[in-house]
């Protein structure tokens, strides 16, 4: 029995001593090497990864840059990110130092469903880099990359808490919504980047020419954003922490008239409206009687204490502005907001398992009361390597939004009468300033607890588990799944007492809704992925995709009206007297299969081909599928042996050209079906009611397709003086047809309700973009102590609605009327343009329009579209009121305007009897468009010792923006204005601002319109990173300290009209955009 034992026991005691053998010769062969690594200016670097090469020994420096491996490898690797990949040899003791990898061609780049080296691109994609997005704080990531990436135009129009930017990347390309790209996070579709907080975010790239986006085929007709979150790493376990806290303040808004000021601009009313002055003298009862009289206000007991108005023991009136009342609206409006975010991320694990956890909370309260926004986020994920074959893993990201809004109330406290008692003494709010005019109202009424309250939360969860096979060298297959919830809800509360139902202006009652909405969306998707070589230098890499997906929502909006009580708001509405109810529910299916093949021959000649064949619900099932295919090739002409000449200064030289087609069906379900809905009116049968349905106004178009966008790409790539300068230049063309668009349908086809013309979606028109875009970036200085790099962009995009197609009968004031003009952007402007204030030397011209100095120019096209002619030689009399004895008399004019009527042969005079009448059929013209003509950015960072200074800004030239209060000027019924309005007056005769009364409509219209051109600083942030030998004792590895001012100088094209103004928000008189100082802390250990 031992006998047997010992047999079977034999081979594997020999084992064993063979195996200890070996082991025992290998750690006689392990050395323990130590070393120290240096950058390329000499100083230590920290967390750099030093590993035995064709081993898996591995370490990383410390904070004096020391390393100590134990290994048997004879060279040594090194990497760090943004520095080349190094070798050494394994020697005791050694210094190594490192260079930048400044030319970034070796970075790796995220493209649709894979990644890619950029020096193999054959497409036009932009790349940012955390330390970049993470360089300004900013509540969302889209406004830190403003004025960095060519092509990509981002604003921000809105000041209100929690709003997000708008993001447009090369033209709009269609008429029907939204034209924002598509963000891509993590691989999936259709995510919103609003649910992240910028912290977790490692790289973002942006597809911008079809032969990028065509892979994603449907969904990539406006470009893709491809972001890709923060991962798990091997090695040492890190924890970061982010925060930051600073105060919203300063909006570009202008303050009103005050004190004398007012005064003057009340009496220069007067005159312009009366055509005298008023009686009595300034500071007397009747003087101010007469002014505040004029302008609409009773001059109440209240009304002169508020103006600083006594009387002495005589009856005299008393005037003494420094006892006025004076209230500046703005400034009671506006409070000082806050903004603050806080992250903190965990990463790390082994050569198995790596995994990342981040939790993040935002908050910004905006510049009124009951305006805020909160965010807090959560997202996990990791990588588990089973085996060399099997890799399994998971990112999940959890979001709950929680935020207040309310009514700006901004744009009225420019007209609002600056004056009473605002704050009672108790610190409640004051709803009459003035104690006996109930006429006036205060206008922050809505800031009073229950009066008016509107609040929004959703939580958004996304589950993306995934499964990753690598059977052979270079093959492999990864499946993923993806689960996404969202759930909202909207209360809005509307009391009695609010500012619009006390003025009269709406129905007093109490009003209130409750609205809901839940979806959800999986989705699978499988990309096969095959990279091999041919011979020497051929490199394949073939990708095979399959994706299917699924959403569906479902929205509830009830509301009702005059409840019994307040503080119930939307909890209660069962206690209305009117209650409406109204559900719906869409589903959405999507279906999906893509290749591409990519080509490499030494990196110098490089082939790039997808296609897509895609399938959507949306459509009529006779047109749900289509197929997008791309082409691209790009030439490395540095490579050639004929430009050996040029090797000194010439790093790098690419040409690209890419061809793609892409797709758009971005409409709601069942818009090409015929729906039904329940009639207003029940039917009657045995003395029961029956529902009644009857067709919704949209009617079936079964041959709705999709909208598909042809885009030309033309590109160079270069680096210059030994990679000093690096960038690329685009010529880009996308010609879009078959543009989806709601037509009105004839009448000829019936109303809905007897009331409204039917609808139908049709593809109808065709929409072209045509652009240039470059960057440029440079190192312009690099010393042991001091840099200075710098990057430059511009773009330029021409975008014309070329075709549409509304019937044979359609007439260009028809299109007009709906909003369409062609050959011009889809954003186009169309009015009355002014062409400055008509001068006292001009009154024999302005009198042929009904017009007096002071009063806007307008352009004037004429009956016929032809315009006007000026006959200085023409006299005729009018009938006048002399100014002296108040008699009619009749005096003669010299000059009046004529046009030659073609239809009827004659000529037609315009004179002070028989004025021009300005006619919107005939005097509106196209003024421009929101779009730019062309943008600039100009980012500069500086980094001096320990210290780092960036500096981002941007222009916007070109576009016209509708900048509503300039249109105040001139109301009848205004009774003040801003205070950076110069208005017309005799002794002041500007050509920017009209006088203070009797303009006409069409002249405020015009007063509206402004060149929006601008340049403007961004942002400015100085940092500070504490070395790293203060660092060692707290075992960190980072801490800098920061401060960024955002919007601190604007300069417009047209100051003189956008005074105190942002142009960027459009002038925006409801949430202006405002300026932030901010302090934060980047932590890392």
């Amino acid at each position: 029995m031992m006998t047997v034992f010992a047999v079977f026991l034999w081979p594997t005691m020999a084992d064993a001593t063979e195996s200890t053998a070996h082991v025992t010769d290998m750690l006689q062969q392990s050395v323990v090497i130590k070393g120290t690594v240096l950058d390329e200016l000499g100083e230590p670097m920290i967390g750099v990864t030093v590993k035995g090469q064709g081993t898996k020994d591995a370490t990383i420096t410390d904070m004096d840059g020391n390393f100590t491996l134990q290994t048997n490898a004879k060279k040594l690797e090194l990497s760090y990110v943004g520095y080349q990949l190094t070798e050494a040899a394994a020697q005791n003791g050694i210094i190594i130092r490192m260079e930048p990898d400044q030319t970034t061609l070796n970075d790796v780049v995220v493209v649709g469903y894979g990644t890619m080296r950029k020096r193999d691109l054959t497409g036009a994609i932009s790349s940012v880099k955390q330390e970049e997005i993470r360089r300004a704080p900013v509540l969302n990531a889209m406004e830190g990359l403003q004025g960095k990436i060519a092509g990509l135009d981002i604003t921000r129009s809105s000041g209100q808490a929690g709003t997000s930017p708008e993001v447009l990347l090369r033209g709009n390309r269609s008429l029907n919504g939204d034209c924002s790209p598509l963000y891509v996070i993590d691989g999936i579709a259709g995510g919103s980047i609003s649910n992240l907080n910028p912290n977790d975010i490692e790289s973002i790239e942006v597809l911008k020419d079809a032969s990028s986006t065509a892979i994603y085929g449907s969904a990539g007709a406006n470009g893709v954003i491809i972001i890709t979150t923060r991962q798990g790493v091997k090695g040492k376990t890190q924890v970061d922490f982010n925060a930051y806290m600073g105060i919203n303040a300063w909006p570009s808004f202008p303050g009103t008239l005050q004190g004398d000021d007012w005064i003057t601009f009340l009496d220069e009313r007067y005159y312009q409206s009366k055509g005298y002055r008023a009686e009595g003298t300034h500071g007397t009862a009747e003087y101010m009687n007469n002014l505040v009289g004029d302008a609409g206000l009773n001059f109440t007991t209240g009304t002169r204490e508020a103006m600083g108005l006594t009387y002495d023991d005589d009856g005299n009136a008393i005037y003494n502005p420094s006892a006025a009342k004076w209230v500046n609206w703005k400034d009671e409006i506006i409070q000082t907001g806050v903004q603050q975010n806080y992250n903190v991320s965990v990463r790390g694990g082994s050569d198995k398992l790596q995994s990342y956890m981040s939790a993040g909370y935002q908050q910004e309260k905006g510049l009124y009361r009951k305006d805020q926004a909160q965010l807090m986020t959560f997202r996990a994920g990791g990588n588990y390597e089973v085996n060399k074959v099997v890799t399994l893993g998971f990112q999940s990201n959890v979001s709950y939004h929680n935020n207040n809004s309310r009514p700006s109330r901004l744009s009225k406290s420019l007209t609002q009468v600056p004056l009473g008692t605002v704050w009672n003494e108790d610190g409640t709010l004051n709803i009459h300033p003035i104690y006996d005019n109930q006429t006036y109202i205060n206008i922050m009424a809505d800031d009073v607890e229950n009066v008016y309250e509107r609040n929004v939360k959703r939580i958004n969860l996304s589950i993306v588990p995934f499964v990753e096979l690598r059977p052979l060298k270079g093959l492999s297959l990864k499946s993923m799944a993806s689960v996404g919830y969202s759930n909202s809800r909207d209360g809005t509360w509307s009391g009695l007492n609010t500012y619009y139902k006390l003025s009269g202006s709406q129905t007093n009652k109490r009003e209130a809704s409750y609205n809901t909405g839940m979806s959800w969306s999986v989705g699978w998707q499988n990309v096969l992925s095959y990279n091999f070589m041919i011979g020497e230098g051929h490199t394949f890499t073939l990708t095979g995709i399959t994706e299917y997906g699924k959403s569906n929502s479902e929205r509830g909006n009830m509301s009702n009206e005059n409840m019994n009580y307040d503080i119930q708001k939307w909890y209660n509405l069962q206690d209305g007297k009117n209650p409406v109810v109204l559900t719906d529910y869409t589903d959405k299916t999507t279906m999906a299969y893509a290749g591409r093949l990519h080509y490499s021959y030494l990196s110098r000649y490089l082939f790039t081909a997808t296609v897509r064949h895609d399938g959507s619900s949306v459509l009529y099932k006779t047109k749900r599928w289509n197929t997008f295919p791309s082409v691209a090739v790009a030439w490395r002409v540095s490579d050639e042996k004929f430009m050996n000449f040029a090797k000194k200064w010439l790093y790098d030289l690419k040409l690209r050209v890419g061809y793609g087609v892409t797709g758009n069906a971005n409409i709601s379900p069942y818009s090409s079906l015929t729906m039904v809905e329940s009639s207003q009116h029940n039917l009657s049968l045995g003395g029961g009611q029956v529902s009644n349905y009857v067709l919704t106004q949209a009617v079936a178009n079964y041959d709705l397709t999709w909208e598909k966008s042809y885009n030309w790409n033309f590109g160079i790539d270069f680096n210059l003086l030994n990679n000093r300068i690096d960038g690329s230049i685009e010529l880009y063309q996308t010609d879009t047809k078959g543009v989806l668009y709601k037509r009105t349908l004839p009448t000829a086809f019936g109303l809905y309700h007897a009331k409204a013309p039917y609808t139908k979606m049709s593809n109808i028109a065709r929409i072209k973009n045509q652009g240039i875009e470059v960057t440029i970036n440079t190192r312009n200085i690099q010393t042991k102590n001091f840099s200075w790099n710098s990057t430059l962009t511009f773009m330029t995009n021409n975008e014309q609605l070329k075709e549409i197609n509304l019937g044979n009968n359609v007439t260009v004031n028809e299109l007009v009327s709906l909003g369409l003009y062609l050959n011009n952007p889809t954003k186009t402007l169309y009015g009355y343009k002014k062409l400055g204030i008509w001068q006292t030397e001009e009154a024999e011209q302005a009198i042929c329009f009904n017009n007096k100095p002071g009063d806007v120019k307008l352009l004037v096209n004429g009956s016929e579209g032809r315009g006007l002619t000026w006959d200085p030689n023409y006299t005729y009399t009018m009938s006048e009121t002399d100014p002296d004895t108040g008699a009619r008399i009749q005096k003669t004019h010299t000059g009046a305007y004529y046009e030659d009527i073609l239809s009827t042969g004659e000529r037609k005079y315009y004179t002070g009897n028989s004025p021009y009448s300005v006619s919107s059929a005939t005097d509106r013209v196209i003024l421009g468009h929101t779009t730019p003509d062309w943008s600039l950015g100009f980012q500069n960072q500086f980094i001096w010792r320990d210290f780092d200074l960036s500096i981002q800004a941007f222009m916007r030239w070109g576009q016209i923006i509708n900048g509503a209060s300039n249109s105040l000027l001139g109301v009848h019924n205004t009774t003040n204005i801003p205070e950076c309005f110069e208005y017309w007056t005799e002794t002041n005769p500007t050509n920017a601002y009209p006088r203070v009364y009797g303009q006409s409509t069409q002249a405020r219209e015009a007063m509206g319109f402004v060149d929006g051109s601008y340049f403007k600083i961004k942002n400015i942030t100085l940092g500070y990173n504490v070395p790293s030998k203060w660092l060692g004792k707290l075992n960190m590895t980072r801490l800098r300290l920061y401060g960024t001012i955002t919007n601190p100088f604007i300069l417009a094209k047209e100051h003189d009209l956008l005074k105190g103004m942002d142009p960027e928000s459009n002038c925006s008189d409801q949430f202006p955009l405002f300026r932030t100082l901010v302090f934060g802390v980047n932590l890392s250990f």
